[in-house]
């Protein structure tokens, strides 16, 4: 079972942020998530996609699991979470390099001037 997308976030009455996501799975985990879930078990009124709640941010793709207290829970794919990790950090190292050639300013210059902003 996998998070297709994010559906709706909000605000519960805890002031703890929410979101809600769309679920992607075969009807083996469907009817498990269902019978799970009891009367809390919600579809999105388009899709008819199950829909699943939680306190943690998640990204498409990620995958859902029933924990050992008979629950679900989102486990990152922590491979992908890497790679875009590293890309915004090559990203900002270009455009760090970038200022430095432009300004011809050292790293510990460019890094004090942000440090001030």
């Amino acid at each position: 079972m996998k998070i297709k997308g994010k559906v709706n976030q909000y605000v519960n009455k805890n002031g703890n942020i929410v979101f809600v996501y769309s679920l992607e799975c075969d009807a083996k985990e469907l009817k498990q998530y269902k019978d799970v879930q009891g009367v809390n078990y919600k579809e999105h009124e388009d899709t008819k996609l199950p829909l699943y709640w939680t306190m943690r941010p998640a990204n498409v793709g990620d995958t859902l699991h029933k924990t050992t207290k008979g629950n679900f829970q989102v486990y990152a794919d922590l491979e992908e979470q890497t790679k875009r990790f590293t890309s915004k950090v090559e990203d900002h190292s270009a455009k760090f390099e970038a200022i430095k050639q432009w300004a011809g300013f050292s790293k510990h210059e460019i890094a004090m001037m942000m440090m001030k902003a």
